[in-house]
């Protein structure tokens, strides 16, 4: 360990026999099959998965419609509530469309296992989970606005 930097890589001949061991892999030859099963198995919860977001993506889309119509129909139904959901129903087609991509990348990867089709696939996976984490991440930032709202509605609202 480097005393001066805690977090630099461990340095020695250890680390460089794993380096060496970990060069570069070669994009040529097949995918075994103990890492072929894994995926496609996994293929139908992805492809489900998906078609579950794009009917949820849907009916929120028809919510929200409905919600702008109602809205100046029933007194106390603000029409925003209806852009919330097209909001919501259009920002929850792209973690869809992205599993759509990993499952059709594992399908070909096991129609045909080569490395550079295993690649795609993951490469679609990691677009998956880099988008839900950025979701999740701004989630978590909103709340505590969102906090803040209530709490001033709810204070103006107890003062009148």
């Amino acid at each position: 360990m480097n005393p001066y930097n805690p977090y630099a890589p461990p340095q020695g001949p250890a680390a460089a026999a794993y380096h060496d061991a970990s060069a570069e892999v070669s994009l040529d030859g097949n995918v075994p099959d103990a890492i072929v099963e894994p995926l496609r198995k996994t293929k139908g919860w992805v492809t489900f998965l998906a078609v579950v977001g794009f009917i949820g993506t849907g009916l929120m889309g028809l919510v929200g419609l409905f919600m702008l119509g109602a809205g100046r129909l029933v007194p106390g139904l603000p029409p925003a509530f209806g852009l919330i959901y097209l909001v919501l129903g259009a920002v929850y087609v792209a973690p869809s469309v992205l599993l759509i991509r990993y499952g059709s990348a594992i399908g070909r990867l096991v129609r045909d296992p080569r490395m550079e089709r295993l690649v795609v696939a993951l490469d679609h996976q990691r677009s998956f989970w880099k988008l839900i984490g950025v979701m999740t991440a701004v989630v978590i930032a909103l709340y505590p606005v969102g906090i803040i709202v209530a709490v001033v509605v709810i204070a103006m609202k107890a003062t009148h």
